[in-house]
């Protein structure tokens, strides 16, 4: 029986990817204060168990997969040799496989060496889907993400030295009412250091269960209006000067568009700007509490 959990997350552009299970939860000791998904240790998964997985994958799949999604808080904060055998043990099993990714923190490239990383590269590793989430120190800080935006430009670029690709996620409203354009000009500014395939926008929801969704309740952090939220995606957008596909299609943005920079962003601009002048607040409110019950519901592990 396949092991890896039908609910678990990955992202949209990952969907056709083949998810496998190395390791559970996430290695972060202290979560991040916006995540309400992981629960309990950070473990790997035992050998016994993978090869079976790969082995029924083998047997059930006609169309051999070409790409594996590795699946866990971050699988690739496996310790060195423990993560390669994985990686030489899905090629040997599944030689039909050209690629593989999965999260990865900006935490755990700083720990690897480069010579660490070339092997990532030689085995096949790309895309990693890289949650930077803002650019800005103050923000990162508050959500205790355990990078700095420093940090996200000299790892990305070390990835790039490896011949790593890599897609940077991006939540506008991260960082609270109020501070949507500092977040906002420090994001640019950060990305536009890096080589990112994708950007892939996701405007922060905040999980009741996650330590963020304790502070809202206590007072403590008054979430980001919608209109605020959607100023600062259009900053960032404006401002942004590397090559890349900023993607906003994720069904929690209220403006969904998917646009590569920096060739074709003017009309889009224009449509932000168009719909910011005629935007009603409360109706934006409105999605807003549409957007928290999807969470709520999938933080709980439920489907509607």
């Amino acid at each position: 029986m396949f092991h890896t959990p039908e609910l678990s997350p990955r992202p949209p552009y990952e969907q056709r990817s083949l998810q496998l299970e190395i390791a559970k939860g996430c290695p972060q000791k202290e979560s991040c204060k916006f995540c309400g998904i992981y629960e309990g240790p950070y473990t790997p998964i035992e050998r016994d168990v993978i090869l079976e997985d790969l082995a029924e994958i083998d047997r059930v799949f006609i169309a051999k997969p070409k790409r594996i999604f590795l699946q866990s808080g971050d699988p690739f904060a496996l310790p060195h040799d423990d993560l390669l055998w994985v990686l030489d043990t899905i090629h040997e099993k599944l030689p039909s496989v050209e690629s593989i990714g999965g999260f990865c923190r900006i935490a755990t490239i700083k720990g690897k060496s480069d010579a660490e990383l070339a092997e990532w590269a030689a085995r096949g590793v790309s895309n990693l889907a890289m949650g930077a989430e803002s650019g800005d120190d103050e923000t990162l800080k508050m959500v205790n993400k355990q990078h700095t935006g420093a940090d996200i430009v000299e790892q990305c670029a070390r990835l790039d030295a490896a011949g790593i690709t890599y897609t940077l996620f991006y939540m506008p409203g991260l960082a609270g009412a109020g501070n949507g354009q500092r977040n906002a000009h420090a994001t640019a500014k950060v990305f536009s250091q890096t080589h990112p395939v994708f950007i892939y926008c996701i405007t922060t929801t905040i999980s009741p269960r996650s330590r963020l969704g304790y502070e809202v309740e206590q007072g403590l952090f008054t979430p980001m209006p919608e209109i605020e939220i959607l100023q600062e995606i259009r900053t960032v957008l404006a401002e942004l000067t590397c090559e890349t596909v900023f993607d906003c299609m994720n069904e929690a943005n209220t403006a969904l568009f998917i646009v590569g920079i920096p060739e074709n962003r003017s009309n889009t601009l224009e449509q932000l700007d168009s719909l910011l002048a005629t935007a009603d607040p409360v109706a934006f409110e409105k999605y807003r509490a549409v957007r928290q019950s999807k969470s709520m519901s999938y933080n709980t592990g439920r489907t509607k």
